[in-house]
């Protein structure tokens, strides 16, 4: 796997976002995306946090504020430690 891959290179704190699928203005049109964008509109209450759509300016918030911290470790964000990285309500586990 990639991640592996990129702890063994022993960074001291490397970090790997896996959001789901990602929303945003797009150049391309993708059908299955907007399928997807359509559902969860009125069936999101059904899926769980982890893989419900995340908007691609949430992640980069996400992604900046975990680069201005110093910390120590390899670690791996989902989708729903994205969302509350940007709530403030999440505690890194070391």
């Amino acid at each position: 796997m990639k991640e592996e891959a990129l702890h063994k290179l022993g960074y001291p704190g490397p970090s790997v976002f896996r959001p789901s699928l990602l929303l945003g203005a797009r150049n391309d049109f993708r059908p299955q995306e907007e399928l997807a964008k359509y559902l969860n509109k009125y069936l999101g209450f059904l899926i769980p946090k982890k893989y419900k759509p995340i908007d691609a300016a949430v992640v980069a918030s996400a992604m900046i504020k975990i680069a201005r911290e110093e910390r120590n470790g390899f670690h791996i964000f989902e989708s729903d430690e994205i969302h509350s990285i940007n709530n403030n309500n999440y505690k890194i586990k070391y």
